[in-house]
């Protein structure tokens, strides 16, 4: 069965029939690490997003924080087609995102968190059929849900990244063994940016995909702590480069987003969409 996920399309309304019994694999392409607590009203499409997948060399780990809703049983229900899960309290998302780091087995791996899906049931397989160079980082294009519409984000040039995330990190797939190698730090609001950002200025090389990997929901901890987001990259960028440009630009990022947040409470929610539509 072909599945096409799009704004309107459920994971959790597939048979099934799609699953297949786990058989753990000794030397996984891949390793998949979902992150989660307190999601139980959405947890389940990820999952099944995960393990309708085509290409099926892959490692599945769940990190739970502790969760006190229905979280745990969703994850129990699916236990017998997940590798390693595991639930207990945790110093935040990126502690929770090492842990799953340190049980991969993957050559690569790739963080699907709660809520969010892969665009199709052959998205890995099609990114790894067209994977030929030796790269240390893949990524690609990610579709953004909103309440009354949904668009494409393209990934933007590698060569930009001083200015910010240039594609979303649940569209990028890493070497294993350099995020074994560089843990995310777990005193900053953007370790992720750090992460990437450290392996740009150490000249390991990226790949893109000019495909649509992942979905995800408008209104994460970025999203909602955008200014906050925005002095964390910079504070991310001038440890390696200082200079005009970059206070410059980033000055006018803040100013920005500060000036959005103020018309996002004054204007109708319909500008608004139309806005962010011509983006």
């Amino acid at each position: 069965m072909t599945m096409t996920y799009s704004n309107t399309y459920k994971v959790s309304d597939v048979l099934p029939d799609i699953l297949s019994p786990l058989h753990p694999v000794k030397d996984p392409i891949i390793t998949i690490v979902t992150v989660v607590r307190n999601a139980q009203n959405c947890l389940e499409e990820t999952i099944r997003s995960v393990l309708s997948q085509t290409l099926k060399n892959r490692q599945y780990i769940i990190i739970d924080g502790n969760s006190t809703d229905g979280t745990l049983d969703i994850i129990k229900k699916y236990e017998n087609y997940i590798d390693y899960w595991i639930s207990e309290p945790d110093r935040g998302i990126y502690d929770a995102m090492n842990k799953g780091i340190i049980k991969a087995k993957g050559n690569w791996i790739h963080f699907l968190n709660a809520g969010d899906y892969f665009y199709s049931n052959k998205s890995l397989e099609r990114i790894f059929s067209k994977q030929k160079e030796d790269v240390d980082v893949l990524f690609a294009d990610h579709q953004v849900i909103y309440d009354n519409f949904s668009r494409i984000q393209k990934a933007g040039t590698i060569s930009d990244l001083w200015k910010g995330m240039v594609y979303h990190h649940q569209s990028m797939i890493v070497k294993t063994k350099l995020q074994k190698k560089y843990p995310f730090r777990l005193d900053m609001i953007a370790a992720d940016f750090d992460f990437i950002y450290r392996l740009y200025k150490s000249n390991h090389s990226f790949l893109y995909f000019p495909e649509t990997l992942s979905v995800i929901s408008a209104g994460g901890i970025s999203d909602q702590y955008r200014v906050q987001s925005i002095k964390s990259f910079k504070k991310v960028v001038v440890n390696y480069d200082k200079s005009l440009l970059i206070d410059t630009f980033y000055f006018y990022k803040i100013f920005d987003s500060i000036l959005r947040n103020i018309l996002k409470k004054i204007l109708p929610q319909k500008i608004i969409d139309i806005i962010i539509q011509r983006k």
